[in-house]
């Protein structure tokens, strides 16, 4: 990875170049980019913990369980296998949606009870879209102007070649995929008398 960032700088000092570049402040907000960092392809998640209050535990869950499935979600274990307390009319559930899935069921869980806005533990790096979007296109750009020298640097090619290829693979892989969420759920009822 120190030879992309020599790639980087050889491309920079390759001679006069025939037109002026911008500077690295004027490409990026940042007084510093980092060309060799790694970025993760693994899915970012985040955890929702809430509680819903509902009339009816029991007659509530259906609705619940519609809202879920209406968006996508999924329940990490089946409903009878599920942990419920008829003595304290609570219902846990887990289910994994899409974030935004996960979103609209909030909008939808309204209609079925009231609750706070969850409370969310994100696990895993969000990739800044719009980092790799610059990035891209200043290495694209670079390598058009220079190709010239490039030709004569084929190491240096092949560098630039495997950054804008980790970067190309990292956007396509964050613009397809949608973050999931994995949401607990505590169905809670009034408790009996």
């Amino acid at each position: 990875m120190v030879a992309a960032a020599l790639a980087v700088a050889l491309l920079a000092a390759c001679g006069a170049f025939a037109e002026p570049q911008p500077s690295r402040e004027s490409v990026f907000s940042e007084a510093a980019v980092d060309w060799l960092r790694v970025y993760p392809l693994t899915p970012y998640r985040e955890f929702w913990n809430m509680t819903i209050e509902v009339k009816d535990t029991a007659k509530d869950i259906p609705s619940v369980m519609r809202v879920v499935e209406k968006n996508g979600g999924q329940l990490t274990v089946p409903l009878q296998n599920t942990v419920a307390s008829p003595s304290a009319a609570t219902q846990q559930l887990t289910c994994r949606l899409g974030r935004r899935a996960a979103v609209a069921a909030l909008k939808d869980f309204k209609k079925v009870g009231r609750f706070a806005p969850p409370l969310v533990r994100p696990d895993g790096e969000k990739i800044p879209l719009d980092e790799i979007k610059r990035k891209i296109a200043a290495l694209a750009r670079d390598k058009e102007a220079h190709s010239g020298e490039l030709v004569a640097m084929p190491a240096v090619a092949a560098l630039v070649d495997a950054v804008l290829s980790h970067l190309l693979t990292t956007q396509a892989v964050v613009e397809k995929n949608d973050a999931e969420v994995i949401l607990n759920l505590t169905v809670q009822g009034p408790p009996p008398r």
